[in-house]
């Protein structure tokens, strides 16, 4: 997962009908850990490869995979620390400010209106701070 927030730093809250909010872009790329030489993945794996809803992707380009097969994957693992709806161990999740904070998630699928996207999905989560 990288952050990508120098580039956002100069911005200023984004105003919506529930409040302002500061903008942070983070990219989160799943795959799992495998030996070098069947990199970047095996494409039946039941974890990142092109199975289930990725199916489409089956036999796509390397690009074509991690925009719509990993990073997909990688939203839902960063928002709900599962993977195609199975809980794994990782880290805990975002949800685990929800003590200090109200914390909303919206997810972001490309369509008419967002052909500007080149990723399967974004994952957007509004944090505002309890008084």
């Amino acid at each position: 997962m990288r952050f990508y927030y120098a580039p956002l730093r100069a911005c200023n809250p984004v105003e919506t009908a529930e409040g302002r909010y500061y903008q942070v872009a983070a990219s989160v790329h799943y795959e799992v850990d495998r030996p070098r030489q069947i990199h970047p993945y095996a494409d039946e794996c039941p974890y990142c490869g092109c199975t289930g809803e990725y199916a489409a992707y089956m036999g796509g380009t390397i690009r074509e995979k991690n925009e719509k097969v990993h990073d997909p994957l990688g939203v839902e693992l960063i928002l709900y620390v599962t993977i195609r709806g199975e809980r794994i161990v990782a880290f805990d999740r975002l949800n685990r400010l929800a003590d200090r904070y109200d914390v909303r998630i919206q997810e972001i699928a490309p369509g008419p209106e967002r052909n500007d996207m080149t990723t399967g999905k974004i994952g957007v989560v509004y944090l505002n701070h309890r008084s």
